[in-house]
């Protein structure tokens, strides 16, 4: 699944890419993009190539140590750690895929990650599982990369459009918001209001609560906020983008700013006043 880095065409700093690219319909253009596309397959090739190598090795150095040890093959089907090898295995494959694209990541665009997750579909259209695995694990260490670079409202952003209900949300909201009062010495909040605000928004942070394991960041309301604007601005820009997205941002600002900024309940202006009341009576004829 793409996230809001990879699907608003804000990732990797706003370098542009496919997202970004005005469709000319050019000659020069679509030979630009065709170039652009080749050495996103060729670096991807790279990566995979050096993944999958340095992954057979340390696979093979754990059966040479296992067979020195006396004991069973842990990756045979009838060995007792047959399980455990598979996390193993599936611990060692993201360990190694992050160390290898740290080194290309300079090299990475937005036209890279579009060519990523066409592979990862024609992968999954040929039932090829292993290969999904793979293509899935390197796309995972790059966006986690990403992450680690990008400011905490962003960060905050890219979880809250993942998740899917309102209340879920919310909760993600409060914890950030929690944790960054904590990191700020509690902004003048009493030890047990904080202490309450933490439980009311636990769930947030869980492996199976609203932020789905990921790791919610410390930050106000207020940089949630500005983050989506930014977001929605530069999606505007574009002369196509992914409408769903757009309408997940839009929800988030919404309540990022009724989270900073409470509803109160105001009488309505008296040119409102006289309509609603014009328009009542128009009813009544």
């Amino acid at each position: 699944r793409a996230t809001v880095l990879v699907r608003a065409g804000t990732g990797f700093g706003g370098k542009p890419g496919a997202f970004g690219e005005s469709a000319s319909g050019s000659a020069s253009g679509g030979s630009r993009r065709t170039r652009q596309l080749e050495g996103a397959g060729e670096l991807l090739q790279t990566i995979i190539d050096e993944v999958s190598r340095e992954h057979f090795i340390e696979e093979a150095a754990l059966m040479v140590e296992a067979q020195q040890d006396g004991g069973e093959d842990p990756a045979s089907p009838g060995g007792a750690g047959g399980d455990e090898s598979d996390g193993l295995s599936g611990k060692t494959l993201a360990v190694i895929a992050r160390k290898v694209v740290k080194v290309y990541m300079d090299q990475m665009d937005n036209v890279f990650l579009a060519a990523l997750l066409a592979y990862i579909q024609a992968a999954k259209d040929q039932e090829r599982e292993d290969v999904v695995e793979l293509l899935n694990c390197i796309y995972e260490q790059i966006i986690l990369l990403l992450r680690m670079d990008l400011p905490a409202g962003v960060q905050a952003v890219d979880i809250l459009t993942q998740v899917v209900g309102k209340g879920d949300r919310r909760n993600v909201l409060r914890r950030a918001a929690s944790l960054h009062l904590s990191k700020a010495g509690g902004g003048g909040k009493g030890a047990k209001a904080r202490a309450e605000e933490e439980r009311a928004a636990e769930d947030a942070g869980g492996d199976n609560g609203a932020g789905g394991g990921l790791q919610v960041p410390p930050c106000p309301p207020s940089q949630i906020f500005e983050a989506c604007e930014d977001m929605l601005l530069q999606m505007e820009a574009q002369e196509s983008f992914d409408k769903l997205l757009y309408y997940r941002l839009c929800c988030v600002r919404e309540e990022c700013r009724c989270v900073s900024q409470p509803a109160r309940i105001e009488p309505p202006p008296p040119f409102l006043s006289l309509s609603i009341s014009f328009c009542r009576q128009l009813r009544a004829f």
